[in-house]
């Protein structure tokens, strides 16, 4: 999964998937600024096997994380990155199943691809539930303003398993956790990296599903 062997950063190009301006505006008759980025529609699912009564998850390299990390621990943006010194590893994540909307297709149809397609498992659209939509923002500066994700419920069973050795090209595992594993992941929050969206996930299973299982 983190095979992965050159790391370099520069300044962020134009992009098409996401557009950094910033905004100025005053209040209380004090002038201000706030740097954001306005992104795209996105959306998350809760996948819960019900055979093996486990949350499925996706262990994965995750660039941000890899960045904040290293940063802390002292390297300089637009250094050439040392890989023994700042390891792949720093960058890896746990999260949810989840994804950008694509073409002009629904954010059902959308997750349905996106959990065959790292995941494994194949489902109907009817099996997601939308359990709940909120803006992506990141408060103390800087965030994302206007975008909205969906986060979806869906449970499977192992039958539902089409593809053993989920993943894109390697570049992620699909992992199982148990209930117990899930709430330590929720009481222990930074000690095991994982996108904030991953944690209130976990949480919202817990409250609203776990005791139905």
């Amino acid at each position: 999964m983190e095979n992965i062997t050159k790391i370099s950063f520069e300044p962020l190009p134009e992009s098409s998937s996401c557009k950094p301006v910033r905004m100025y505006f005053e209040q209380n008759g004090i002038e201000k600024n706030w740097d954001l980025v306005n992104g795209k529609v996105s959306f998350s699912v809760i996948v819960y096997n019900k055979t093996s009564n486990k949350l499925v998850l996706i262990k994965q390299f995750q660039p941000p994380v890899y960045y904040a990390a290293a940063s802390k621990l002292g390297y300089k943006v637009y250094d050439e990155v040392d890989l023994q010194k700042y390891p792949v590893e720093l960058g890896v994540a746990i999260s949810l199943c989840g994804g950008k909307i694509e073409d002009n297709s629904s954010l059902q149809e959308t997750a349905k691809r996106r959990i065959l397609q790292q995941c494994g498992f194949n489902v109907s659209v009817d099996c997601l539930h939308e359990a709940v939509t909120y803006k992506q923002v990141v408060l103390y500066g800087v965030g994302t303003n206007g975008a909205s994700q969906t986060m979806f419920y869906c449970e499977v069973v192992n039958e539902d398993k089409v593809i053993k050795d989920a993943g894109d090209k390697g570049s992620f595992n699909v992992i199982e956790v148990s209930m117990q594993e899930a709430e330590d992941m929720v009481k222990q929050g930074a000690k095991i990296p994982s996108p904030p969206n991953c944690l209130f996930g976990i949480l919202w299973f817990l409250q609203n599903k776990k005791l139905q299982t």
